[in-house]
């Protein structure tokens, strides 16, 4: 089995690579290229990478993932997050070639009050989300076998974003002014590769035609969902060292106290059911994988 991981140095792609390692063996192939490697914004590159290697599986965990800074470079993310997704379709459908794409929760507007189904209407609300819809829409356009998991609040301890940050400035911060107006499902980068893995791993013997059978979008986050500041809140709560935080007040905003070039959608929550169905596989709840998150981080050595 050759495979070839696309934003090997992202959250998801440091993920994977240890789990995928496994997976193929001495007798498979893994080449993990992050931006440094293969820049998605140069098309030569993509093509000779992929000629290259010839995988039998593609998992693009690469993307533009700067949501306000894809208002300004809206090219940019065009190129990333769309025109390079449909291009690596082309390719695997003409090379009888598989690939797993990851998108977002952020391709729906928000108006939900209930967990999102793949089949429900999108919307998105800002340029990021723009392009990613049209990625997802590309990669299937192409014909090529395809699985889109759409995602949503992915973190990491081990690298900058949201709960990184909070997780510092409780360290050092006696008031944390948090959004509370914001309902998703955080999703562990950890616990994500390995439902990946392990859903790369039940389709190794014949991707072909387990992807052409199964082919479409699926959602894959951490099971339920709470605002940024329950999260916030239950992250400090859970942390191995809690005494030691400087923390002791988590204030609730709203969106407006941080203003944004991209607006937000206010409830991104998303329903697995279909990719359990499909699969067999779902996500621990949400504070399961946190907690865990925290220990590995955190806790003792």
């Amino acid at each position: 089995m050759r495979i070839l991981l696309l934003g090997a140095g992202g959250q998801v792609g440091r993920a994977l690579q240890g789990p995928l390692s496994s997976l193929v063996g001495r007798r498979g192939h893994l080449r993990a290229c992050g931006r440094d490697e293969l820049d998605l914004e140069e098309p030569a590159a993509l093509t000779a990478a992929l000629e290259a290697e010839r995988p039998r599986i593609i998992i693009n965990a690469a993307a533009f993932t700067h949501v306000d800074r894809a208002e300004e470079q809206p090219e940019r993310a065009q190129r990333i997050n769309a025109t390079a997704v449909g291009e690596l379709g082309r390719w695997a459908s003409d090379h009888e070639a598989a690939v797993i794409h990851l998108s977002t929760d952020y391709v729906f507007d928000g108006r939900s009050d209930e967990p999102y189904r793949p089949d429900d209407p999108t919307g998105p609300l800002n340029h990021y989300a723009r392009t990613k819809l049209a990625g997802e829409r590309a990669l299937l356009a192409s014909g090529a076998p395809a699985l889109v998991f759409r995602v949503a609040w992915v973190y990491s301890l081990y690298r900058a974003g949201f709960l990184a940050v909070m997780m510092r400035l409780a360290a050092e911060r006696e008031t944390l002014k948090v959004v509370a107006d914001q309902t998703g499902s955080p999703t562990s980068a950890t616990d994500l590769a390995t439902a990946l893995s392990l859903i790369i791993g039940a389709v190794r013997h014949d991707p072909l035609g387990a992807m052409t059978t199964h082919r479409g979008v699926y959602h894959l986050g951490g099971r339920g969902g709470c605002t940024r500041w329950e999260l916030v809140k239950a992250a400090v709560e859970a942390h191995p060292h809690r005494p030691q935080l400087a923390v002791k007040t988590i204030e609730k905003v709203g969106s407006d106290a941080f203003p944004a070039p991209a607006a937000r959608p206010a409830y991104t929550v998303l329903d697995n059911a279909s990719t359990e169905e499909t699969f067999d596989i779902n996500l621990p709840p949400w504070r399961e994988g946190l907690a865990r998150c925290l220990h590995e981080r955190f806790g003792p050595r």
